[in-house]
């Protein structure tokens, strides 16, 4: 393999490492904003977790646990694709 094509994909390895850094600390932030929302409706009396609000409330957190699962899917998706350059190459 010529130097350069080496070089290149030696950069990217490094990015993608960066990459992977950056969405496993997003997908925690991401996961402390779910635990955090989930815990303050918990917090709430039962007759307020059988209200409109509660019911939105819910859904907000439903919202942040498809997005909690589509980061975890694209780490993971990312971190198979990191290891295929890394051993291949």
């Amino acid at each position: 393999m010529k130097a350069i094509y080496k070089t290149q994909i030696n950069k990217i390895i490094s990015a993608m490492d960066e990459t992977l850094n950056a969405l496993e600390s997003h997908r925690a932030d991401i996961e402390t904003l779910r635990d955090e929302m989930q815990e303050d409706f918990d917090n709430h009396s039962e007759k307020w977790q059988e209200s409109e609000a509660a019911e939105s409330a819910q859904e907000e957190i439903d919202n942040i646990e498809t997005v909690l699962s589509a980061a975890e899917n694209a780490q993971s998706e990312c971190q198979d694709a990191f290891n295929d350059l890394e051993n291949n190459f």
